[in-house]
Order: structure tokens, then C-alpha cells, then sequence
């Protein structure tokens, strides 16, 4: 969280590209984001685009995201991996997500509202 906040830097999870390429293949109707390329090429262009660096799923984070719903409630996958990665590495987690932001009230996570 310190080299983090001294620098700048910001951080991805490879779930958040997973999490895109679950959205892109939404129908029409449900709002599916349009990114005028393939999801590796946008993703990669945001990375560049931003300097973000991509932090592994280590061990450490694939056991955090198991407990995530032990704790919390929380079930959706992506938001459990994107959670424990947080934790783990203490760092905020930047979202508009209210469910997630819901959990920095209870001192569980430390976000960033987007």
C-alpha cells in the first residue's frame, strides 16, 4: 500500500480481464461493454495507457478469495479474487461497485470509490 500511494502505480488483477471478457459476451439488452477490439488487445492498451501493473494470483491471494464469502457474504467470483488481492497486498481496492464499497464501512477492505 505505501509503494502504491508513493508512487502512483496502479494495480490490476488478470480477474479483472476475465471479468471483461464475462461482461463483453452479455446480450445487447443487458449493457455489454463496447470496446471496439478484442478483450487482449483493449486490455492491454488500458495497461499501457494507465502504467498499471498486473499482480499475480499467487497462493496467498487463492486462499483469501476462498474465505471471502466465508466472511462476507460476498459470492461473485471476480469481486472475491479482486477483494482477497486487496488484502493480501494491502491496497485499496478502486471500484463503484456499492456491494464491495459496502465492505470498507465494516473495515474489511479499504476502497477507493469510483
Amino acid at each position: 500500500m505505501v509503494r502504491a500511494q508513493a508512487t502512483g502505480t496502479p494495480f490490476v488483477s488478470p480477474i479483472t480481464a476475465w471479468g471483461l471478457s464475462i461482461a463483453a459476451q452479455k446480450p445487447p439488452h443487458r449493457d455489454p461493454p463496447q470496446l471496439n477490439s478484442t478483450i487482449s488487445k483493449w486490455f492491454r492498451a488500458a495497461r499501457r495507457a494507465t502504467s498499471a501493473k498486473v499482480i499475480p494470483i499467487q497462493q496467498t491471494i487463492a486462499i483469501e478469495a476462498a474465505e471471502v464469502p466465508v466472511v462476507t457474504g460476498h459470492k461473485d467470483p471476480g469481486d472475491c479474487y479482486l477483494i482477497a488481492t486487496s488484502r493480501v497486498r494491502k491496497i485499496p481496492i478502486i471500484t463503484h461497485d456499492a456491494v464491495v464499497r459496502k465492505l470498507a464501512i465494516h473495515g474489511y477492505l479499504d476502497v477507493i470509490v469510483c
